[in-house]
């Protein structure tokens, strides 16, 4: 990969790009590959080598394990690297089968969603099922103890481990909007924040709210054009990344303010909360309420 240093453009090895537009950029504590010429190519480190070498999740991971010497397991990998196409849209997809065994909710469950206020109601409404088992392809992992399956489009899922170093899991689509089909018909005001957890903690202080798939994607026109149709305004709630110089969630949320002339909020340093679930858990509904109203 002609990598450099994170935020720097580079051009694609998995797609004909003569004009650099693939960046490693930093999401939390992770790195993140993201193709801005090909939306679809936005990769952690994992789904970077799986999708390059079309392989397996097993198989990527005894790749690793060769590769740096590990010593961890046993076996040989067949990698099968792609061909690079010369036009993006002839890049061979690998199409991902997500399964889940659900479970009942428990005590631990509504103690980790209840710091937010969440509800088993708004769980249910959002389509938010806890899990003990998922299959990836056929593959069979058990679940963490804290571990749940957004289900919002049927047999495209998000599987959401919380605790997890590895939190996330999906096969969803980059334009699938969350919370969108809880939405009202019409309304005075819809927030466009960074993830369904914030969507579900806002609903519960009757605050309507939706969720691009990630922080970092630009909305599509027509998305922004749904929801200008159905609410008087549409206003930007992303992270406030305070701690750190880059602040990529502010630096994203006025890029999108920008494009499409809407009006961001920013939660205030002095309230040490970079999101409104960690808000909410950290000052109550209340104080929520307030700002955000």
């Amino acid at each position: 990969m002609p990598f450099s240093k994170e935020g720097k453009k580079f051009s694609s090895e998995l797609r004909d790009d003569p004009k650099p537009s693939a960046m490693i950029s930093q999401r939390g504590e992770k790195l993140r590959y993201i193709d801005f010429g090909y939306s679809e190519h936005r990769f952690d480190s994992i789904s970077y080598v799986q999708y390059k070498f079309n392989l397996g999740f097993m198989d990527v991971l005894k790749l690793i394990d060769h590769d740096f010497a590990l010593g961890l397991g046993k076996g040989t990998v067949q990698m099968k690297k792609r061909f690079v196409e010369s036009r993006p849209k002839q890049v061979p997809k690998i199409k991902t089968v997500i399964q889940i065994k659900a479970r009942p909710l428990t005590r631990l469950d509504m103690e980790f969603w209840g710091q937010y206020h969440i509800t088993k109601e708004t769980l249910s409404m959002y389509h938010v099922v806890p899990i003990s088992y998922f299959w990836i392809n056929g593959q069979r992992f058990k679940a963490d103890l804290l571990a749940y399956a957004y289900c919002e489009y049927g047999n495209r899922i998000k599987i959401y481990q919380p605790l997890s170093d590895r939190k996330w899991f999906s096969n969803v689509n980059t334009h699938d909007i969350q919370g969108l089909y809880e939405l009202p018909v019409m309304g005075s005001k819809v927030i466009l924040t960074s993830s369904l957890k914030d969507v579900m903690a806002l609903s519960e202080s009757t605050i309507h709210a939706c969720a691009l798939q990630s922080e970092m994607m630009m909305p599509h026109p027509k998305a922004i054009k749904l929801l200008q149709r159905k609410f008087k305004e549409v206003v930007v709630l992303y992270d406030n990344d305070y701690d750190k110089d880059k602040n990529p969630g502010q630096t994203m949320a006025l890029k999108i303010c920008e494009k499409y002339n809407l009006r961001n909020i920013v939660i205030p340093e002095r309230f040490q909360s970079k999101d409104p679930s960690d808000l909410i858990l950290t000052h109550g509904p209340y104080v929520a309420y307030n700002l955000f109203k």
